[in-house]
């Protein structure tokens, strides 16, 4: 075996996510909605399945691919609340999540993140956050209220295209997009109640715990 075909082996990824999510996934794509890469939804479940978290936060539910992995591979009894502003995504979610048995365990917030999330209570042992890139700095100081000590902030995207480090210079339709990214992962690496690890995954995976407050 040549070294390249032994390396490619090695990238493979192992079949995960069973035949439903994997359509989920598939006829989102197909329809133009963003969800999750494979390699990153594989990452997510394995960090979810070592945590095994009872309350997760997710900002972004799409279609619910990625709440769908959360509650498959979190704790048996684990609760998913879910923000998303597309109705119609809304209504494939709760068609999926339904398909799943998961209705009962999910509750989703309808409306723009930016306005909900001032506003909510309560506490989250996980916090997966995948909406709007430019929003994430303004998001994190109350996902941080609402995280518990020793839970998880998962950011996703945040390399964003290769465009975060300046290798690449960013068009100008995306240049505050990037600048806000920018701003959230310096201030996410300066935290000291957060210990933190960017992982070139995917489109860029930040992972975050709360070791203080």
């Amino acid at each position: 075996m040549k070294t390249e075909d032994y390396i490619v082996k090695l990238n493979k990824i192992s079949p995960f996510e069973g035949e439903f999510l994997e359509r989920i996934r598939e006829e989102a794509r197909a329809d133009g909605i963003p969800v999750m890469l494979r390699e990153t939804s594989q990452f997510l479940a394995m960090l979810i399945k070592a945590k095994a978290p009872k309350n997760f936060l997710e900002i972004g539910t799409a279609v619910g691919y990625s709440g769908s992995i959360m509650l498959k591979f979190g704790d048996s009894e684990s609760k998913l609340t879910t923000l998303e502003i597309e109705e119609d995504s809304i209504a494939r979610a709760k068609d999926n999540f339904k398909s799943q048995n998961y209705e009962y365990r999910v509750r989703i917030f309808s409306g723009d993140a930016s306005e909900i999330i001032p506003v909510m209570s309560g506490k989250f042992d996980f916090i997966f956050l995948d909406g709007p890139k430019s929003k994430y700095y303004e998001y994190y100081p109350y996902l941080k209220k609402m995280l518990v000590s020793g839970g998880v902030l998962v950011a996703d995207n945040v390399l964003f295209r290769d465009l975060i480090s300046g290798a690449i210079k960013p068009h100008h339709r995306v240049q505050t997009i990037v600048n806000n990214m920018r701003e959230f992962l310096d201030n996410l690496v300066a935290d000291e109640d957060f210990l933190t690890t960017i992982y070139n995954i995917g489109d860029g995976l930040s992972v975050s715990i709360k070791i203080k407050g």
